[in-house]
């Protein structure tokens, strides 16, 4: 995730040059980084947040919210979809809605992925470099090839997948449970120690 005052001097010079300010919460939207919305969280405002993934709990959807100018940029009939306005799409996505905007849900994403990185950082091992996140988004930069130890931990039974050359990313489901937080990080010290 982006720095909060790097976003928020983009948003100020978007503003400044008359630009509409969109933002992809794609990943980073649906409760994932502890809020609905990661822009929420930075601090941001902008014109446009483009949603999808998380939106419908695994059903094929995605959305554009628009505000203010950037609010008359599409009138009824401007944009067409085959798949647009789909019933099951938009009833899952109302499920979702109402499951995952909670405080419960958001206390649970953020106390679970505080455990993640405390736990990770308190190994104090010489292969992390860097422990962040925000949420259920966590990156944990290593020293090595990020590659052969996301394999390994796949071959363990912990999907994790990588952010770059050597950065390793956890991405859990936003209900997981403790138990199966300390069954992973179990498989994670093991690969990174072995």
């Amino acid at each position: 995730l982006i720095d909060a005052d790097w976003a928020q001097a983009l948003e100020k010079k978007a503003r400044e040059v008359d630009a509409l300010f969109i933002v992809d919460e794609v990943q980073t939207g649906m409760m994932r980084t502890g809020s609905l919305l990661a822009s929420t969280t930075l601090g941001i405002n902008p014109d446009i947040i483009t949603l999808a993934k998380g939106i419908a709990g695994g059903v094929p959807m995605g959305a554009c919210l628009f505000r203010g100018r950037a609010k008359d940029v599409f009138v009824a009939g401007d944009h067409q979809s085959t798949f647009g306005g789909n019933p099951l799409a938009l009833a899952a996505a109302k499920a979702v809605l109402k499951e995952i905007n909670t405080e419960c849900m958001q206390n649970h994403v953020i106390k679970m992925g505080e455990k993640i990185q405390n736990t990770i950082r308190s190994w104090n091992l010489d292969i992390i470099q860097e422990v962040r996140g925000r949420g259920l988004m966590i990156g944990i930069d290593i020293n090595f090839e990020a590659a052969p130890f996301q394999k390994a931990c796949l071959d363990n039974g912990l999907c994790v997948t990588t952010a770059g050359p050597k950065t390793l990313r956890f991405l859990p489901p936003l209900i997981i449970s403790e138990a199966e937080i300390e069954t992973g990080l179990a498989i994670f010290r093991e690969v990174l120690t072995a």
